[in-house]
């Protein structure tokens, strides 16, 4: 007996899979086990011997098998549940409790050992559906049956389930009937004949089963009396040569009948008249026969060619020249490399997946480690991995060898289910297929019950109707799954976008711009707001791609008093390091180069604590927290309008005549009369005095545009009016359509401005260079009134009281300017506005604008600052290379020195600044300041070349802003200079312009007065900068 044991070297107990030890082991199997994973034997103790679980339902005594036929169906007394912390009292239990057990015979006692099968499952297995192992069971234990159940039952029924002995009467009929094929003859009476049915094994009246040969005796009793019944009835019918001797197209409709009716034995009486749904279906019937047939005989290396994913994997495999390129080729098969040991492993995913699913503990150790614990004793298989040595690891990898043809060969032998092992690999692989199929179900429905939620959201129903959209999908038909259908997952659901998109932003943050060889620098934009009841700090930084774009990120918005605390700003640079933080990582926050914010953020306690996190030291260009250019125009404009002078009571009155409309035709009855006049009217609207003033600029253009109409439906609204009424004055006086027309041209310049540092690609220190152009044409509008206002000075000689404009007879400009009195005693007081009135306050709001805006605009940035800044602008560079080229010689306006230190000293403080901060250390790039000569060389030679030799043609666009080569000595060709830092919208070729031109190979820079230029003169042709 001691030579019979087996004994197994894992440290795996094969009862729950776990670790074990060698103190305690099987007195059958000899493996190794918990001690309780068993039935105790001996004395409690190290060493103490047991019976495994699965040992103890070897043999267990029931009545004969032969004679009865056993079902899986479990009464409440046959489930017995097994708890190992009882097993150590067995002796004080009755003997009950636990099954009689015999003792173990050898193979000499006894011969082979009793098997059992399914009869479902063999049935299936002799179709051809199924493998027929899957249909044998060792043992008739509730274990087994349950295990037999839950693998090859689907859904498991154990009602329907008949384990019989595999050499019982029922297996023989079955084989029997599989065996012999059906065969259908013709009679010389009805020209058909039933098949053959297969012997059933009936029950006699004692409850025994008939055997082989009973059944067989009875069925051919049967078939003589058949046989006789039928001669008796021909007999009857008579010798009819009609009858007996029918033509060959009747034979062949019976023919056709009998296959119509599978094989049923009818009278011609009974026979039913063929139609075309009968042959389609006998056809179809017929295909699913020879289907079953053709998947019963083939090979499985056929079945794995017929797959889609495998075939395509095998013509991907055939073209790969190592190892590595296995790994690429298919999702099949896994490379693992250990580049300390130099081995590596090959197995092969479907297979691994399915021992991972009755041990979930090997999806938490690695490759090697999996390998050694699945196959310590050899080099593995595909399943569990194969150890590849060194050498052969290095002979894999390169490739072309004997070597690697035979791995190769291995690969494409396994994927086409040849070989050893064919049979696990093919019932992994529909495991798999049938995990991708679940996995993708999965993830339909949730991308369906996203999207729901997405809708949900553009609809602003605050996630009020993310049940009804579902169950809208549903009720199509649409995958939706099954759980996670509350209101209350929107917000986990938005959470997982919120990371999805964050992890995808910090990658594109991180990937270095090909210029640079670095991730791009960002700066932040902050602004507090309250749009409900919380104020919160919203954040948004922008970083440039790789062609110069601006791309602005929204980051998040927290809220600003989350703690009884001051929101001092401190806590606000805390806030806005830490939001970049929690959504990105820690080592974004060295590349933030400045800040954007208005005035709450311009204190120095909020730059200084950015500085002393970041380990930046303080200068003026490190790290600057600069205006909004926008805030900082509108905040000149409301200067005016909130002010006490007269230019603030002209600026106030005005748009208190321009709401007006807003009141009366903007909703109810006043907006049906204006659809009712015009419906292409725009709808007025109000003065919003918390917006920009280029938003409420709009309001006063659609005045302008639809004046006639909104006066024609005040008139008939207002059919009955007074003569004192103040709304008439108020809308239609000559003075108000002069107010309307100045302030339009006057406003121009600060909205237009306004809205090109809205723009990501404009920053605000630009706007410091930009007001030298800006204050001249503001000052026009108060030194030359009305000339310098073309809308004005157009129809100014048309707008006086009795006139028309658009149509609209004008009134008088009486307006009430006093009023006394309380209740029904009110004593108005009215003043009439002439044309000097109107002039003066104009003049002086134009004065006090310019004023108000320059004060603002010289306040954003230092003139150190700027300096520095200026000197990389494009349009500064553009202007550095105007010259003539004298035999492929260019000779600059500026002279050579001056050309060549160009920039340098402001190079040198900015590569400072560059050479101090942390991520640049560590990226290895120099940045000396000594080197400032060498990167502005680079810098004006770039430029030099793309301006004098053509190389960026895109610099210089046509008249419909298309681009042109440079224009050589003979022809000479219009063109404008295309930069990204472009010059404010407004420059036309009536105003002041910078002008470039080529004359004869000559680059020239000058300014055009208010005239019009004529490029004629000197033969020059020039274009506007835009």
């Amino acid at each position: 007996m001691e030579k019979d044991k087996v004994v197994d070297e894992s440290n795996v107990c094969h009862v729950c899979n776990g670790d074990v030890g060698q103190a305690h082991s099987c007195l059958t199997c000899h493996r190794f086990i918990h001690i309780f994973c068993g039935t105790q034997q001996d004395e409690e103790g190290y060493g103490q011997k047991a019976i495994c679980k699965d040992c103890s339902d070897v043999q267990i005594v029931n009545k004969p098998v032969e004679k009865t036929t056993c079902t899986t169906k479990e009464t409440p007394k046959a489930k017995r549940p097994w708890d190992w912390k009882q097993c150590g009292l067995s002796q004080q239990k009755s003997s009950s409790q636990i099954p009689e057990k015999v003792r173990k015979t050898s193979s000499t006692e006894k011969g082979v050992q009793q098997k059992f099968v399914c009869i479902d499952c063999l049935e299936q297995s002799l179709q051809g559906k199924t493998d027929e192992r899957f249909a044998q069971i060792c043992r008739l234990d509730n274990t087994s049956i349950k295990r037999h159940i839950s693998r090859w039952h689907c859904p498991p029924k154990s009602e329907s389930c008949r384990f019989v002995p595999s050499n019982s009467i029922q297996v023989q009929v079955l084989r029997r009937k599989y065996d012999k094929p059906k065969i259908i003859q013709s009679s010389s009476n009805t020209n058909k004949q039933a098949p053959r049915q297969a012997p059933q094994p009936l029950l006699t009246e004692s409850g025994e089963i008939e055997s082989l040969c009973d059944v067989e005796t009875r069925q051919l009793n049967d078939k003589k009396g058949q046989d006789i019944s039928e001669l008796q009835q021909s007999k009857d019918e008579g010798d009819d040569s009609d009858s007996i001797g029918s033509s060959s197209a009747s034979t062949t409709v019976k023919m056709q009948s009998t296959l119509l009716q599978f094989g049923t034995c009818q009278s011609d009486n009974d026979r039913t008249p063929v139609t075309l749904e009968k042959v389609m279906e006998a056809i179809q019937n017929l295909n699913i026969k020879v289907d079953d047939i053709a998947k019963k005989h083939s090979s499985l290396a056929h079945l794995a060619c017929e797959d889609s994913d495998t075939s395509k994997a095998i013509r991907r495999l055939k073209s790969a020249e190592n190892i590595i390129q296995i790994a690429e080729a298919t999702n099949l098969l896994e490379w693992f490399y250990d580049e300390d040991e130099e081995t590596g492993i090959l197995r092969c995913l479907p297979c691994f997946q399915l021992y991972m699913a009755s041990r979930p503990n090997l999806a938490n150790l690695t490759p090697l480690r999996a390998q050694r614990l699945l196959s310590s004793s050899s080099s593995g298989t595909f399943a569990t991995g194969i150890l590849l040595k060194k050498e052969t690891t290095r002979l894999l990898i390169q490739g072309h060898n004997s070597r690697w043809y035979t791995q190769k060969n291995s690969c494409l032998e396994h994927l086409c289910l040849i070989g050893t092992g064919s049979n696990i690999h093919k019932k992994a692989m529909d495991e798999y297929k049938r995990n991708l199929q679940i996995e993708q179900r999965r993830s339909t429905a949730a991308m369906n019950i996203f999207r729901s939620v997405i809708a949900d959201l553009k609809l602003g129903a605050a996630a009020q109707h993310v049940e009804t959209l579902i169950s809208l999908l549903a009720s199509c038909s649409v995958n939706v799954g099954c759980i996670r259908h509350c209101r209350k997952n929107v917000k986990d659901i938005l959470y997982c976008l919120e990371k999805t998109v964050n992890g995808r932003i910090l990658k594109w943050l991180s990937t270095p711009l090909p210029s640079t060889m670095i991730p791009p620098h960002y700066w932040a934009t902050i602004d507090k707001s309250t749009p409900s009841r919380t104020t919160n700090q919203a954040t948004l930084i922008v970083a440039r791609d790789e062609n110069g774009i601006p791309n602005p990120i929204p980051v998040a918005a927290p809220p600003v008093y989350s703690e009884f605390d001051v929101a001092s700003y401190e806590k606000m640079a805390e806030m806005l390091l830490k939001v970049i933080q929690d959504n990105f990582s820690t080592d974004l926050q060295a590349r933030l180069c400045a800040v954007s914010a208005d005035g709450p953020y311009q204190a120095n306690g909020f730059r200084g604590k950015p500085l002393e996190k970041l380990g930046i030291e303080d200068n003026e260009l490190a790290l600057p927290v600069i205006w909004d250019a926008a805030h900082i125009l509108n905040l000149a404009v409301l200067d005016v309008k909130d002010s006490n002078t007269d230019s603030g009571q002209h600026f106030r009155r005005f748009v208190k005549r321009c709401n007006v409309f807003n009141t009366i035709l903007a909703n109810g009855k006043g907006f049906a009369f204006l659809q009712l006049t015009d419906s292409s009217a725009r709808r007025p609207v109000s003065y919003a005095c918390q917006r920009f003033a280029s938003s409420s600029y709009e309001q006063w253009e659609k005045i302008e545009k639809s004046f006639a109409s909104y006066w024609q439906a005040f008139d008939l609204l207002y059919p009955n009016r007074r003569e004192d009424e103040e709304y008439q004055y108020m809308i239609a006086g000559s003075d108000f359509i002069m107010d309307l027309l100045a302030f339009l041209d006057t406003m121009k310049p600060v909205v237009d401005s306004m809205l090109r540092v809205q723009s990501l690609d404009t920053p605000v220190w630009k706007l410091k260079l930009w007001w030298p152009s800006i204050k001249a044409l503001m000052a026009k509008a108060s030194n030359e009134y009305p000339v310098s206002l073309p809308k004005l000075n157009k129809v100014m000689g048309s707008l006086k009281a009795g006139c028309t404009y658009n149509a609209v007879t004008l009134l008088p400009g009486w307006l009430i300017t006093n009023v006394e009195g309380c209740g029904g005693n009110k004593t108005y007081t009215w003043s009439l506005r002439d044309d000097e009135d109107i002039e003066n306050d104009h003049v002086q709001f134009a004065k006090d604008l310019m004023t108000a805006v320059e004060n603002r605009v010289l306040s954003v940035t230092s003139s150190a600052f700027l300096s520095v800044l200026e000197v990389f602008d494009a349009q500064s560079l553009v202007n550095l290379q105007c010259g003539r080229m004298v035999e492929q010689e260019i000779e600059f306006q500026i002279p050579a020195g001056e050309y060549d230190n160009y920039g340098l000293q402001q190079c040198k403080e900015v590569m400072k600044i560059i050479s101090q901060m942390q991520h640049i250390k560590e990226s290895g790039m120099d940045f000396d300041p000594r080197l400032a000569n060498r990167f502005m060389r680079c810098l004006k030679e770039t430029v030099l070349a793309g301006v004098w030799k053509g190389l960026c043609p895109e610099w210089f666009v046509d008249d419909k802003n298309r681009p042109v080569q440079q224009p050589s000595d003979a022809v000479l060709k219009e063109f404008k200079i295309h930069l990204l830092m472009r010059c404010l919208r407004w420059f036309s070729a009536t105003e002041k312009e910078t002008k470039f031109a080529y004359t004869n190979r000559t680059c020239t820079s000058h300014s055009t007065l208010t005239k019009k230029s004529t490029p004629s003169q000197n033969h020059q042709l020039a274009s506007s900068l835009t």
